[in-house]
């Protein structure tokens, strides 16, 4: 999990007694995590995005980062790809297939601040907006096509009440 300082490797085997088992501060302040195979990938803030080998899970090692244009608050791996949500960076596409260097690739420059981020099949879905510092920025969902990484367009758009911080994209449902 993301805790603001880093990430915190908790074992939740027995889950009425999860426990923390090793943690790695980083240089930011850590907002987002998510894991894809071995790697841990986390939203850092200023620090961008981080990349820490879980392999050891009591043992994390930070591999490498990415220094993002904006403040990096959440991540979603899809494949070898890294969806940042980069806040006024927009979101940033980063290739990790090479966790030792991933390289930015491309970004897509939504409505407003980025604030959370969810991958699903060809497609980014991003929560953005920020209302109330005395500029009103749209705020809502923005669906991303994301079927070419390097080149990712807005594909539609709904406008909530309130800032939109964090999306999740869940199953299909059947009809």
């Amino acid at each position: 999990m993301a805790d603001g300082l880093g990430l915190q490797v908790i074992d939740i085997t027995d889950q009425a007694n999860p426990r923390r088992m090793r943690g790695f501060d980083t240089s930011g302040f850590a907002l987002g995590v998510t894991v894809s195979g071995n790697y841990a990938y986390l939203a850092d803030e200023a620090a961008g995005l981080q990349v820490i080998d879980v392999t050891d899970p009591g043992n994390p090692q930070r591999v490498s980062g990415f220094d993002t244009s904006g403040y990096a608050k959440g991540v979603a791996v899809s494949g070898t790809y890294a969806y940042v949500a980069d806040d006024l960076g927009g979101l940033q596409v980063i290739d990790a297939g090479d966790p030792a260097s991933p390289k930015r690739v491309g970004k897509s420059d939504p409505i407003g601040p980025v604030n959370g981020v969810a991958v699903s099949g060809t497609y980014a879905y991003v929560a953005s907006g920020n209302r109330g510092l005395g500029r009103r920025w749209w705020t809502g969902l923005q669906v991303i096509d994301i079927s070419s990484p390097a080149n990712s367009q807005r594909a539609g758009w709904s406008e909530t009440a309130g800032n939109a911080l964090g999306v999740v994209v869940g199953p299909a449902s059947a009809a």
